[in-house]
Protein backbone atom coordinates (compact mmCIF):
# COMPACT_ATOMS: atom_id res chain seq x y z
CA UNK A 1 0.00 0.00 0.00
CA UNK A 2 2.76 2.43 0.65
CA UNK A 3 4.55 1.47 -2.82
CA UNK A 4 1.49 2.49 -4.18
CA UNK A 5 0.63 5.75 -2.62
CA UNK A 6 4.51 6.81 -3.05
CA UNK A 7 3.85 5.90 -6.91
CA UNK A 8 0.64 8.54 -6.90
CA UNK A 9 2.61 11.00 -5.56
CA UNK A 10 5.78 10.42 -8.05
CA UNK A 11 2.70 10.75 -10.68
CA UNK A 12 1.33 14.05 -9.13
CA UNK A 13 4.45 15.66 -8.42
CA UNK A 14 6.09 14.99 -12.27
CA UNK A 15 6.49 17.95 -14.72
CA UNK A 16 3.50 18.00 -17.24
CA UNK A 17 4.34 16.28 -20.76
CA UNK A 18 4.35 18.30 -23.39
CA UNK A 19 2.12 17.11 -26.54
CA UNK A 20 3.21 17.30 -29.86
CA UNK A 21 2.56 20.56 -31.72
CA UNK A 22 -0.69 20.96 -33.82
CA UNK A 23 -0.74 20.92 -37.01
CA UNK A 24 -1.94 24.09 -37.90
CA UNK A 25 -2.62 25.49 -41.74
CA UNK A 26 -1.27 28.06 -43.32
CA UNK A 27 -3.27 31.07 -44.08
CA UNK A 28 -1.25 34.34 -44.81
CA UNK A 29 -1.99 37.85 -44.68
CA UNK A 30 -1.22 39.85 -47.84
CA UNK A 31 1.87 41.87 -47.87
CA UNK A 32 1.57 45.37 -46.71
CA UNK A 33 -1.67 44.38 -45.19
CA UNK A 34 -2.37 44.57 -40.78
CA UNK A 35 -4.68 41.15 -41.32
CA UNK A 36 -2.05 39.58 -39.30
CA UNK A 37 -4.90 38.62 -36.60
CA UNK A 38 -7.95 37.42 -39.40
CA UNK A 39 -5.12 35.51 -40.88
CA UNK A 40 -4.02 33.52 -37.57
CA UNK A 41 -7.55 32.96 -36.60
CA UNK A 42 -8.74 31.72 -39.72
CA UNK A 43 -5.93 29.09 -39.55
CA UNK A 44 -6.85 27.50 -36.07
CA UNK A 45 -10.31 27.66 -37.33
CA UNK A 46 -9.55 25.95 -40.67
CA UNK A 47 -7.71 23.35 -37.82
CA UNK A 48 -10.87 23.10 -36.03
CA UNK A 49 -13.31 22.20 -39.03
CA UNK A 50 -10.85 19.42 -39.67
CA UNK A 51 -10.83 18.08 -35.93
CA UNK A 52 -14.84 18.12 -35.41
CA UNK A 53 -16.47 21.00 -36.44
CA UNK A 54 -17.33 20.89 -40.05
CA UNK A 55 -19.92 24.07 -40.01
CA UNK A 56 -17.29 26.36 -39.02
CA UNK A 57 -16.54 27.21 -42.37
CA UNK A 58 -17.42 25.23 -45.29
CA UNK A 59 -14.80 27.26 -48.05
CA UNK A 60 -11.65 25.14 -48.87
CA UNK A 61 -9.86 28.54 -49.66
CA UNK A 62 -8.94 30.84 -46.68
CA UNK A 63 -9.02 34.15 -48.40
CA UNK A 64 -12.79 34.66 -47.39
CA UNK A 65 -12.68 33.61 -44.26
CA UNK A 66 -9.89 36.18 -43.68
CA UNK A 67 -11.96 38.96 -44.94
CA UNK A 68 -15.32 37.41 -42.82
CA UNK A 69 -12.89 37.63 -39.88
CA UNK A 70 -11.48 41.20 -40.49
CA UNK A 71 -14.87 42.41 -40.95
CA UNK A 72 -15.86 41.12 -37.77
CA UNK A 73 -12.62 42.21 -35.58
CA UNK A 74 -12.89 45.67 -37.20
CA UNK A 75 -9.33 45.18 -38.52
CA UNK A 76 -7.85 48.61 -39.52
CA UNK A 77 -5.57 49.39 -42.23
CA UNK A 78 -3.24 51.03 -40.26
CA UNK A 79 -3.73 49.93 -36.63
CA UNK A 80 -4.59 46.13 -36.99
CA UNK A 81 -6.68 44.36 -34.54
CA UNK A 82 -6.93 45.01 -30.61
CA UNK A 83 -7.59 42.69 -28.82
CA UNK A 84 -10.79 43.13 -27.23
CA UNK A 85 -11.74 42.98 -30.72
CA UNK A 86 -10.49 40.23 -31.80
CA UNK A 87 -12.87 38.82 -28.95
CA UNK A 88 -15.56 40.08 -30.24
CA UNK A 89 -15.20 39.34 -33.64
CA UNK A 90 -14.41 35.24 -32.53
CA UNK A 91 -17.02 35.69 -30.45
CA UNK A 92 -19.47 37.10 -33.57
CA UNK A 93 -18.06 34.96 -35.70
CA UNK A 94 -18.79 31.33 -33.84
CA UNK A 95 -22.90 32.43 -32.95
CA UNK A 96 -22.83 32.99 -36.85
CA UNK A 97 -22.23 29.23 -37.75
CA UNK A 98 -24.93 28.34 -34.85
CA UNK A 99 -22.11 27.28 -32.74
CA UNK A 100 -21.35 28.24 -28.78
CA UNK A 101 -17.97 28.16 -27.05
CA UNK A 102 -17.40 26.51 -24.06
CA UNK A 103 -14.48 29.17 -23.27
CA UNK A 104 -13.33 31.87 -24.44
CA UNK A 105 -11.23 33.27 -22.80
CA UNK A 106 -8.05 36.38 -22.92
CA UNK A 107 -4.99 37.10 -20.78
CA UNK A 108 -2.74 39.80 -21.25
CA UNK A 109 -1.82 43.17 -20.92
CA UNK A 110 -4.79 44.82 -23.18
CA UNK A 111 -7.71 46.62 -22.19
CA UNK A 112 -11.16 43.53 -22.68
CA UNK A 113 -14.58 43.45 -21.96
CA UNK A 114 -14.84 42.06 -18.02
CA UNK A 115 -16.67 38.67 -19.74
CA UNK A 116 -13.12 37.08 -21.46
CA UNK A 117 -11.41 37.46 -18.05
CA UNK A 118 -10.12 39.43 -15.54
CA UNK A 119 -7.51 42.15 -16.31
CA UNK A 120 -3.68 42.57 -16.38
CA UNK A 121 -2.84 38.36 -15.91
CA UNK A 122 0.31 36.92 -18.18
CA UNK A 123 -0.67 33.56 -20.01
CA UNK A 124 1.38 31.36 -18.38
CA UNK A 125 2.85 28.08 -19.63
CA UNK A 126 0.84 26.23 -18.02
CA UNK A 127 -2.23 27.73 -18.58
CA UNK A 128 -1.26 27.33 -22.71
CA UNK A 129 -0.94 24.09 -22.54
CA UNK A 130 -3.33 22.86 -20.80
CA UNK A 131 -5.41 25.08 -23.32
CA UNK A 132 -4.03 23.01 -25.97
CA UNK A 133 -4.60 19.46 -24.07
CA UNK A 134 -8.15 20.59 -23.99
CA UNK A 135 -8.87 20.99 -27.96
CA UNK A 136 -8.65 24.29 -27.53
CA UNK A 137 -7.10 26.90 -30.17
CA UNK A 138 -4.88 29.56 -28.57
CA UNK A 139 -3.89 33.14 -30.19
CA UNK A 140 -1.24 35.00 -29.44
CA UNK A 141 -0.30 38.62 -29.31
CA UNK A 142 3.40 39.49 -29.33
CA UNK A 143 4.12 43.06 -28.61
CA UNK A 144 6.93 44.68 -29.66
CA UNK A 145 8.21 47.19 -26.71
CA UNK A 146 10.79 49.41 -26.26
CA UNK A 147 12.22 50.51 -22.80
CA UNK A 148 11.24 54.25 -21.49
CA UNK A 149 13.80 56.38 -19.72
CA UNK A 150 11.93 56.07 -16.46
CA UNK A 151 12.50 53.03 -14.72
CA UNK A 152 11.51 49.41 -15.90
CA UNK A 153 8.66 50.92 -18.02
CA UNK A 154 8.42 49.37 -21.56
CA UNK A 155 6.04 50.87 -23.75
CA UNK A 156 4.35 48.78 -26.75
CA UNK A 157 5.26 50.03 -30.36
CA UNK A 158 3.62 47.30 -32.30
CA UNK A 159 2.36 43.96 -32.02
CA UNK A 160 1.65 40.75 -34.03
CA UNK A 161 -0.98 37.82 -33.53
CA UNK A 162 0.21 34.52 -34.25
CA UNK A 163 -1.61 31.08 -33.76
CA UNK A 164 -0.16 28.54 -31.09
CA UNK A 165 0.75 25.26 -31.86
CA UNK A 166 2.81 23.74 -29.25
CA UNK A 167 4.32 24.46 -25.81
CA UNK A 168 7.93 23.44 -24.34
CA UNK A 169 8.44 21.28 -27.94
CA UNK A 170 9.78 22.84 -31.30
CA UNK A 171 8.32 22.33 -34.65
CA UNK A 172 9.56 18.63 -34.69
CA UNK A 173 7.78 17.62 -31.10
CA UNK A 174 11.17 17.35 -29.51
CA UNK A 175 10.93 18.61 -25.88
CA UNK A 176 12.41 22.12 -25.16
CA UNK A 177 12.42 23.80 -21.90
CA UNK A 178 10.38 27.35 -22.71
CA UNK A 179 9.61 27.30 -26.25
CA UNK A 180 6.37 28.34 -28.03
CA UNK A 181 5.26 26.74 -31.46
CA UNK A 182 3.45 28.86 -33.70
CA UNK A 183 1.75 29.33 -37.27
CA UNK A 184 3.25 33.02 -38.09
CA UNK A 185 0.68 34.21 -40.94
CA UNK A 186 3.20 37.07 -41.90
CA UNK A 187 3.77 37.49 -45.22
CA UNK A 188 7.74 35.88 -45.86
CA UNK A 189 7.64 34.40 -42.75
CA UNK A 190 8.91 30.07 -43.08
CA UNK A 191 6.18 27.78 -44.63
CA UNK A 192 6.32 25.39 -41.51
CA UNK A 193 6.21 25.71 -38.08
CA UNK A 194 8.30 27.93 -36.25
CA UNK A 195 9.60 27.59 -32.53
CA UNK A 196 10.44 30.55 -30.23
CA UNK A 197 12.84 30.56 -26.85
CA UNK A 198 11.32 32.42 -24.19
CA UNK A 199 12.28 33.63 -20.70
CA UNK A 200 10.04 34.96 -18.42
CA UNK A 201 10.41 38.54 -17.26
CA UNK A 202 11.18 39.20 -13.40
CA UNK A 203 10.05 42.69 -13.04
CA UNK A 204 9.30 46.12 -14.59
CA UNK A 205 5.99 47.29 -16.33
CA UNK A 206 4.16 47.00 -19.48
CA UNK A 207 2.95 50.30 -20.91
CA UNK A 208 0.02 50.02 -24.06
CA UNK A 209 -0.45 53.57 -25.87
CA UNK A 210 -1.71 57.00 -23.43
CA UNK A 211 -4.10 56.31 -21.09
CA UNK A 212 -4.20 52.57 -21.39
CA UNK A 213 -3.95 51.02 -17.99
CA UNK A 214 0.05 50.19 -17.07
CA UNK A 215 0.35 46.28 -15.90
CA UNK A 216 2.78 44.55 -14.14
CA UNK A 217 5.41 43.38 -16.75
CA UNK A 218 6.43 39.43 -13.92
CA UNK A 219 5.36 36.90 -15.44
CA UNK A 220 4.54 37.68 -18.64
CA UNK A 221 7.25 36.01 -21.35
CA UNK A 222 9.59 37.68 -23.58
CA UNK A 223 10.43 36.59 -26.78
CA UNK A 224 14.64 35.55 -27.06
CA UNK A 225 14.75 33.83 -30.16
CA UNK A 226 13.18 33.20 -33.21
CA UNK A 227 10.91 36.92 -33.61
CA UNK A 228 12.52 39.66 -35.87
CA UNK A 229 12.29 43.21 -34.07
CA UNK A 230 13.87 46.16 -35.01
CA UNK A 231 17.06 47.99 -33.13
CA UNK A 232 16.47 48.05 -29.68
CA UNK A 233 12.84 46.29 -29.23
CA UNK A 234 12.06 43.49 -27.15
CA UNK A 235 9.25 41.21 -27.62
CA UNK A 236 6.82 40.22 -25.56
CA UNK A 237 3.62 37.35 -25.39
CA UNK A 238 1.42 40.01 -24.04
CA UNK A 239 -1.59 38.22 -24.88
CA UNK A 240 -3.41 35.15 -25.37
CA UNK A 241 -6.75 34.35 -26.70
CA UNK A 242 -8.82 30.96 -26.08
CA UNK A 243 -11.15 29.27 -27.61
CA UNK A 244 -12.95 25.96 -26.93
CA UNK A 245 -15.98 24.94 -28.95
CA UNK A 246 -19.39 22.92 -27.35
CA UNK A 247 -19.65 19.57 -29.49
Amino acid sequence: MLAGRLLSLAFLLAPARSQAPIDLPEVRQDAGSMDCAPAAAASSILWLRTHGFPGLWADEAPGALVEELARRMRTRERRGTFAKRFLTGVESFVRSRGLRARRLEYRGRAPHPARFGPDGVAPDAGWLRAALASKAVVWLGIGRYRRQDRGGVLRRESGHWVSLAGVDVDERGAAGAASLVIRNPAHGAPQSLETLGTEPLADGILAGKEGEPEVPAAGFSRIVSGFKTRRGQIAVVDSAVVLELRP
